[in-house]
C-alpha cells in the first residue's frame, strides 16, 4: 500500500514524467495525473478483488490529496511571490501581531528580501482543508447482498 504521508503522484506516472500542476492548466494536469492511474489498470473495475479495489481507492485518494497539495501551490504562485508560513503567536493589544516562521531556504530568503516592509496579503490556506468528499469511495462487494425474496417475510 502507498504510504499516506509520503504519497507523490511523480511516484506512479511512467517513464519518469512529471506530474507538474500549472494554474492555467489545473484541470488538465489533474485529469492527465488520474487518467495515468486509469490506463494502467490491466485489469478491468469489476474484475478486481475487493481489497484490490480498496488499494486502488486508497491510491486514488492519496494522489487525490498530493494533486490538491499542488494545486494550491501553482494557484499560490500566479502572479505573486508566496512562502509557506507557521502561523506562531499571536497578540491583540492596539494592533494585532503574529510571529511567523518559514524555512530559511535561499529562495524564501530572497522573496523576503525583494519584497522588504511593503504590504502584503496573508491568504490563509492549508491544503488539508480542501480534501473533504461528498462521499466515500467504496469497492465493490466480492459477495453481493443476497436480494431476499418476500416469501421469507
Amino acid at each position: 500500500m502507498v504510504d499516506g504521508n509520503n504519497f507523490n503522484a511523480n511516484d506512479y506516472l511512467p517513464n519518469g514524467e512529471d506530474a507538474s500542476i500549472e494554474a492555467s492548466t489545473l484541470s488538465g494536469d489533474v485529469r492527465d495525473v488520474l487518467l495515468t492511474h486509469v490506463r494502467s489498470m490491466t485489469i478491468p473495475w469489476a474484475m478486481l478483488s475487493e481489497d484490490e479495489q480498496r488499494d486502488k481507492i486508497y491510491a486514488l485518494s492519496e494522489c487525490a490529496k498530493d494533486l490538491v497539495r499542488r494545486a494550491l501551490a501553482a494557484i499560490s504562485t500566479t502572479g505573486f511571490p508566496s512562502i509557506v508560513v507557521g502561523i506562531g503567536a499571536v497578540k491583540i493589544d492596539k494592533g494585532l501581531e503574529i510571529k511567523l516562521s518559514a524555512n530559511s531556504s535561499v529562495e524564501v530568503i530572497t522573496k523576503l528580501a525583494e519584497h522588504g516592509k511593503n504590504a502584503a496579503v496573508l491568504v490563509l490556506a492549508e491544503a488539508a482543508d480542501f480534501f473533504g468528499e461528498r462521499a466515500p469511495a467504496k469497492p465493490d462487494k466480492d459477495q453481493p447482498d443476497l436480494p431476499l425474496s418476500d416469501a421469507a417475510e
